[in-house]
């Protein structure tokens, strides 16, 4: 029959306990013995038990420390790679997605032993809201950034997974999209949610104005038109940088003809040239346009 376990309790971590720890050190000392230690002798085995309990203590303290930081550092990163507002990922999170992707398409026999095969064909799509800053002139800022967040949402929701979604910065209008496809399909899909945006999805605004005469007046449910331009880029090899691509691509929709750039905001503003709100919320009900 093999011989008991003992189990030995964890040592205490009160420094008030040290003694009791040399008592339960020597206890196994005879007396006869333990008379003749020398007294120099027992205190540096009390100092060595000391020492050994305040690193127990301590290392305890690591841990903790080491848990905390983890957290920390999980919500700095949460912090870099996601928009706070949309929750949509980064621009610096898709460039460094899109970097990595690049470098594959670039230069597949090179990549590393256990890394995967290069992937498919992949596109950026860039996207400019349009009638941003009129949202936030009439209206105001809050009106802005829930129209802001509904287009996210509304990009996330009838995306694949991995089709990512990017902002480009706090702020802003415009969106990354990195599309797993070549330019037609990238193109037929985004023509698709834009026609989708336009035609059968209405964004709908409760708050108050932050401007103007009106300022104060609730809105309940307010529709407000949303809209967007785009440009796509299928990656290449002869591409330079994945940053670079984000820039051409993203001035290519700044740039753009009315082939893709709504013009209902344009034909809004002529028709209102004093830019007041008095009396335009029934106005814009009737035409089902946006504030």
């Amino acid at each position: 029959m093999a011989p008991p376990k003992h189990t030995v309790p964890p040592p205490s971590t009160d420094p008030s306990d040290h003694h009791d720890a040399l008592d339960e050190l020597l206890g196994s000392v005879p007396d006869k013995d333990l008379d003749k230690t020398p007294p120099s002798v027992l205190h540096l085995i009390q100092g060595l038990v000391a020492h050994i309990m305040t690193m127990e203590e301590t290392h305890r303290d690591w841990g903790k420390a080491h848990e905390e930081l983890k957290v920390l550092n999980k919500q700095l990163q949460a912090r870099v790679d996601n928009d706070p507002l949309t929750g949509a990922y980064s621009r610096e999170f898709l460039e460094n997605e899109g970097e990595q992707i690049l470098q594959k398409i670039r230069n597949p026999a090179g990549r590393r032993k256990g890394e995967p095969l290069p992937p498919g064909p992949v596109t950026l799509i860039a996207i400019d809201m349009d009638g941003f800053k009129q949202i936030n002139d009439k209206v105001g800022v809050k009106a802005g950034d829930a129209a802001i967040k509904y287009l996210a949402k509304f990009m996330q929701t009838n995306l694949r997974e991995e089709d990512k979604i990017a902002r480009r910065q706090e702020g802003g209008d415009e969106f990354f999209i990195l599309f797993h496809g070549t330019k037609a399909q990238a193109e037929q899909k985004i023509k698709e949610l834009r026609t989708r945006l336009i035609g059968e999805e209405q964004f709908k605004y409760t708050g108050e104005f932050e401007l103007g005469d009106r300022i104060g007046e609730q809105l309940q449910e307010a529709p407000i038109y949303l809209s967007f331009s785009y440009h796509v880029h299928e990656l290449k090899k002869k591409d330079t940088s994945f940053a670079t691509v984000m820039d051409t691509t993203l001035n290519a929709v700044k740039g753009t003809d009315k082939k893709t750039k709504d013009t209902r905001w344009k034909k809004w503003d002529d028709e209102h040239p004093d830019d007041r709100l008095t009396s335009r919320l029934d106005d814009l009900n009737r035409s089902n346009m946006a504030l």
